[in-house]
């Protein structure tokens, strides 16, 4: 949370604060408080609030170095449909408390938080329900002779002497004192989630355009056409927001592991024009669930499960593009053919109607030093050019990741597989 300014010098409200812990300084904005009768009884509130804000901000700005935020409300009481405002005098405030006597009647709260320098704001009005018991003239006049009424709106303070008056409470309590906490604390969670976003935000833009300069230097590097070479942006586990903001910097491609998640998203994010790519294990069981889903699959590891896909898309009528996972480490772990099987079982795989073909895709071993990945993503290239035939000219080579993407364009990669480096930490599954 960012240095926060009371914009206010009601004690009742640095009092809520204090017992909620909040670290705070005060710096009380003077403005006049007649509110805009053009404007509705709702909107006079928030307009009073939102003057003290820009009030403190327009002082503070040149007194405060870095970020700050702003805190401001105006807490008001409605007789007759109108602001009942402070009393300006005794007879004043003794015919405001006369008027509540024996009535309901409602305290509004505008809280208005303003950050600096973003000049974000976010408003709230909250409204809560009083009702008072019948007040004798004694009463009334023994109050207003305290003083207590003179600097407070209706001409009752409900934390003190005030309180004796009052049957009932229906709303926030805190609201009817001058400050509904619970509604401000959302406020700060907000503004924190927004300004981290914003910090993501640009995190992610950034990220994106280094990786893409990145490419085309190494393809130009190695004698490349830098359009021959696709981010693939793996979203596994990542929020909505981070993929619109991704497709809103131009990224296009988007790859999920788990079949749910990625159907999920692909129907949030329908009115994009994403190409949608399935890179994670594929079950048997759920190659109806994924007819005519993605765009491209990147993992069909098994002569089985090629089978029982080409089958189903044929009783569906659709072609499906794919790639061929190959366990080119031949690691017990991992899924995929081994290069030996894939030669012997390619001519049954070029026989199956219902797929195409496009490309082999490999994981090489996880390893923290890049160029001891090279062997396998070259291995995996020259069984690339030993299959490929002029009808089959295998053009996709999906290998490289955030750790070595660059490398892998080196050997010939195509689709490049980035999820954290430009995406940033993911959800916990």
């Amino acid at each position: 949370m960012q240095k926060l300014f009371l914009a206010s010098e009601s004690p009742r409200r640095r009092e809520i604060l204090k017992k909620a812990g909040v670290s705070f300084q005060s710096y009380p904005s003077k403005i006049s408080e007649f509110p805009q009768e053009t404007l509705t009884l709702d909107e006079q509130i928030l307009d009073i609030a939102r003057r003290k804000a820009r009030a403190a901000l327009a002082s503070l700005k040149t007194k405060v170095e870095g970020g700050f935020w702003i805190l401001a409300a105006d807490t008001e009481v409605i007789i007759e449909g109108k602001l009942a405002g402070k009393p300006l005098d005794a007879e004043d405030a003794a015919n405001k408390l006369r008027y509540l006597s024996n009535r309901t009647h409602e305290v509004k709260t505008a809280v208005v938080l303003v950050s600096f320098p973003e000049l974000r704001e976010l408003s709230h009005l909250e409204t809560s329900q009083v009702t008072f018991r019948s007040l004798s003239e004694d009463e009334i006049l023994k109050y207003v002779m305290s003083g207590d009424p003179m600097d407070k709106a209706g001409g009752y303070g409900i934390q003190g002497e005030g309180a004796k008056f009052v049957r009932e409470v229906r709303g926030s309590f805190d609201n009817v004192v001058g400050l509904p906490m619970e509604i401000v604390l959302k406020m700060f969670e907000e503004m924190e989630k927004i300004e981290g976003l914003q910090k993501d935000e640009g995190k992610q833009k950034n990220e994106l355009e280094l990786v893409q300069k990145e490419i085309v230097l190494k393809c130009q590097a190695c004698g490349r056409d830098p359009k021959t070479v696709r981010i693939v942006a793996v979203s596994k586990l990542q929020p909505i927001e981070k993929i619109n903001r991704l497709y809103g910097h131009g990224q296009r491609i988007f790859a999920e592991n788990y079949v749910q998640e990625a159907i999920a998203k692909k129907l949030e994010l329908k009115s994009l024009d994403i190409e949608w790519h399935l890179i994670g294990h594929l079950q048997k069981k759920k190659l109806n669930s994924i007819l005519g889903q993605f765009d491209l699959i990147h993992s069909v590891d098994s002569l089985d499960l090629a089978r029982n896909l080409a089958k189903k898309c044929g009783e569906k009528n659709i072609t499906q593009k794919v790639l061929i996972e190959v366990n080119i480490s031949q690691e017990a772990t991992k899924d995929g053919w081994v290069a030996s099987e894939l030669r012997e079982q390619w001519a049954d795989l070029l026989k199956l109607s219902g797929l195409k073909i496009t490309g082999l895709m490999t994981m090489p071993p996880s390893t923290e030093n890049p160029e001891e990945a090279r062997v396998y993503f070259r291995n995996l290239r020259m069984l690339r050019d030993e299959l490929r035939t002029p009808a089959h000219p295998l053009e996709e080579l999906s290998m490289g990741t955030s750790q070595d993407y660059l490398v892998a364009i080196e050997e010939g990669a195509t689709l490049v597989r980035l999820g954290q480096r430009i995406f940033g930490e993911r959800l916990q599954k």
